[in-house]
């Protein structure tokens, strides 16, 4: 049979339902009156999910039983233990309470031991069917434990409550629970920039830098994605700080644009990214941006469209990066074709290069390209004519061939001259005289 842990406010109350639940048959008996240190007791016990079942009061000594309910579900072990709730009476609104919580059964008080013997019995031989919570583990469970009062009250209103509890934590220094609670506020697509900062912040205080670029980095291209200009700035230049090689969230944005063919956003984005560019390098970097469009010219023409609508822009220093774009663009647009030569030249070289090697690991292939027979060896004889033209047909010319030595002296087949229409049949013939001619020059 299982152990009950009862947990109730104060000891007087634990003896009066320790009473009740030891008339229901139950001996084991555990009474605590704090929800913390009965969380840490059951997080000690691997089996505590199928040997205990808490019998919990809605008052206990540091927090509220629907508090003590939720800490449980966060855990990866503890979620599944039966719990029991005492509420003061069974009404609509404890009902709905209840299902705010994370209770498996209610009980109303005053308490008879029959509807308590029942509601124990149907947790024993039914175990509840429930999931753990959302992101539950270690971390979550005991930073729950740790700001009982903020994060659990927090969990019911995810995430822009986890959002106020993760920069509550930050202004008390508790870094760890601040990052649980910012995890859960992530959740929240118009509080995702704000929660990455928040990480950042939080990881600055565990210094921890490789964090901080990380989150300051998802946080800059978050505002950058939402058109948030000013603050998506303010965070990159945070960021090349400690990060002088960090990806522009101007230009990875740009480029996703440009992939799509939406040239007007695209410079729009790039129009709004001048003050994270050195000045030195906004003409070059702008015009690579524009050379990766399928179109160069078209995109050329609307971020020059689009820096004009920068109304802020001093007009000498609006002359001088439309002026440095252009001439950076021209060069690189002339310097692509150079390119482009060259690579073509470089490939009807290789080409050469094959043919040349080929034709050196083939040296006796004729110009019909029919090669020797596999294992027949071919002899390096200087060459001679072919007097009686045994190789000519009608319309070609003589050829010299490279003899070799025979044992017998050859004798020609002759051949009938025939009209210059040849069928096809004539053709395969004539295919297979040459074939013969061959085998018979190379064999030894």
């Amino acid at each position: 049979m299982q152990t009950i842990l009862l947990l109730n406010e104060s000891q007087s109350i634990n003896a009066i339902d320790k009473k009740i639940v030891r008339d229901c048959g139950y001996e084991q008996i555990l009474p605590m009156t704090s929800g913390s240190e009965a969380a840490r007791f059951l997080a000690g016990d691997p089996l505590a999910a199928t040997t205990y079942i808490a019998v919990v009061g809605m008052r206990l000594s540091d927090m509220t039983g629907e508090q003590f309910a939720t800490i449980l579900k966060s855990h990866p072990r503890l979620y599944a233990l039966p719990i029991l709730l005492l509420v003061p009476s069974e009404t609509e609104k404890d009902q709905l309470q209840m299902l705010g919580t994370h209770a498996h059964a209610l009980l109303a008080r005053p308490i008879a031991v029959e509807s308590m013997r029942a509601s124990l019995a149907l947790l024993a031989t039914n175990p509840p069917k429930t999931t753990p919570a959302k992101g539950a583990s270690d971390n979550l469970f005991f930073a729950l434990l740790e700001n009982s009062q903020t994060l659990v009250k927090a969990s019911r209103y995810e995430p822009e409550a986890f959002y106020k509890v993760g920069m509550q934590c930050v202004q008390q220094k508790k870094w760890n629970s601040a990052i649980i609670a910012f995890t859960h506020a992530l959740e929240s697509p118009t509080l995702k920039g704000e929660a990455e900062l928040g990480m950042a912040a939080a990881y600055t205080g565990k210094k921890d830098q490789n964090n901080v670029g990380y989150w300051l980095s998802q946080a800059a291209e978050t505002m950058v994605n939402a058109g948030r200009w000013n603050i998506a700035r303010t965070i990159f230049a945070r960021v090349v700080i400690g990060n002088s090689q960090a990806r522009n969230p101007f230009f990875v944005k740009a480029r996703k644009h440009i992939n799509q063919g939406h040239y007007a956003e695209a410079a729009d984005t790039l129009a709004e990214s001048l003050e994270t560019v050195p000045a030195p390098l906004v003409g070059e970097k702008m015009a690579d941006m524009c050379r990766m469009a399928k179109h160069p010219q078209t995109m050329l023409h609307t971020l020059l469209a689009a820096l004009a609508k920068r109304t802020n822009l001093p007009p000498t220093l609006y002359a001088q990066i439309t002026q440095s774009l252009k001439e950076n663009f021209a060069r690189k647009i002339e310097e692509a074709r150079d390119h482009e030569n060259q690579a073509r030249l470089q490939r009807k070289e290789d080409l050469k290069l094959r043919l040349l090697s080929q034709n050196k690991e083939n040296p006796a292939e004729d110009k019909d390209g029919l090669k020797p027979a596999r294992g027949i060896a071919v002899r390096e004889d200087p060459p001679e004519t072919d007097p009686l033209g045994l190789l000519a047909l009608p319309g070609d010319t003589p050829s010299s061939t490279t003899p070799v030595h025979r044992t017998e002296p050859f004798v020609p087949i002759p051949i009938t001259p025939l009209s210059d229409h040849r069928s096809s049949l004539f053709g395969d013939i004539i295919q297979i005289i040459k074939m013969t001619w061959h085998l018979m020059r190379n064999s030894p």
